[in-house]
């Protein structure tokens, strides 16, 4: 899959977490079903997602690793992470 459309995907899973669900514009709804887990539709969820990319695309503990992602901010260039954008 290409940089772009990869981008492309996160983004749109981005917009569709504020426009359905309400949620934080930098959030995928993968990261929110393991942050939200505690409440009974995210974690029915996140079962969902889970298993969807198990089947599809051989990853485990998918919403699990997207939490981690999005704390660690592993979406962004490197340059945002450090602070060196010149």
């Amino acid at each position: 899959m290409s940089a772009y459309l990869f981008n492309c995907l996160i983004g749109l899973d981005q917009l569709l977490n504020v426009l359905v669900f309400d949620g934080m514009p930098d959030e995928t709804i993968s990261a929110r079903c393991w942050r939200e887990q505690h409440q009974p539709f995210w974690y029915r969820l996140r079962l969902v997602v889970d298993y969807v990319f198990l089947r599809g695309f051989a990853v485990e503990n998918h919403c699990q690793k997207a939490f981690v992602s999005e704390q660690r901010r592993l979406q962004m260039p490197a340059s945002y992470r450090t602070g060196k954008l010149r």
